[in-house]
């Protein structure tokens, strides 16, 4: 039987050392949260861009803690994502220069879905120098364009969020890709590329 290796989310999210970029997409979130416990994870000396994406009756949740918030709008964004259904992926995407890392999972960004709560997520890493295959790059390119395209394309021209899923996208696009995956090696998939089932 195989075993999998157990980290903590913050060694995991402190494993790029200067990002430039950080996106996070929840469906319920606590600021109070974010803003003392994982944001502080993240070296700001490069930090261009920190962008979470939530759900809509997320976003209005978590705005109860507006009084307590400090970062918010300052020192990163957090946007209601525009969809008709529910907004429900749990995915963190961290870059610097030289390293990408991609984590999933199903734990949502608060106290519980982070530190409490039964919850499973993965990680995959890679660089410049060890260069992800290219259909799991194409799948994350795909999923923050997929993000991009959620706003009307006038929204798009003018939204800060935009503009930042935008640069995000072009600095993914400047990694190399490796070679083709074999079938049993990691996927990313998600419903910006069609139905899963």
């Amino acid at each position: 039987m195989n075993q999998f290796d157990s980290v903590k989310l913050s060694d995991v999210l402190k494993h790029i050392k200067k990002p430039k970029f950080v996106l996070g997409t929840t469906y319920s979130l606590s600021l109070a949260f974010f803003e003392s416990t994982v944001f502080p994870c993240f070296s700001r000396d490069e930090l261009q861009a920190c962008l979470l994406l939530c759900d809509i009756k997320g976003y209005r949740n978590a705005l109860i803690e507006a009084p307590a918030l400090q970062g918010a709008a300052q020192d990163y964004m957090v946007v209601p994502a525009p969809t008709s259904g529910s907004f429900h992926p749990k995915v963190w995407l961290v870059m610097s220069d030289e390293e990408v890392c991609l984590l999933v999972g199903s734990g949502n960004l608060t106290q519980s879905g982070f530190m409490t709560n039964a919850e499973l997520f993965d990680v995959v890493t890679f660089s410049r120098s060890d260069p992800a295959p290219a259909e799991l790059l194409s799948s994350i390119s795909a999923f923050v364009q997929g993000l991009h395209e959620l706003w009307s394309p006038s929204d798009r021209k003018h939204l800060l969020c935009t503009k930042t899923l935008f640069r995000l996208g072009e600095h993914l696009s400047k990694f190399p890709a490796g070679q083709a995956s074999a079938p049993s090696s990691v996927r990313f998939l998600h419903t910006f590329s069609g139905p899963l089932v």
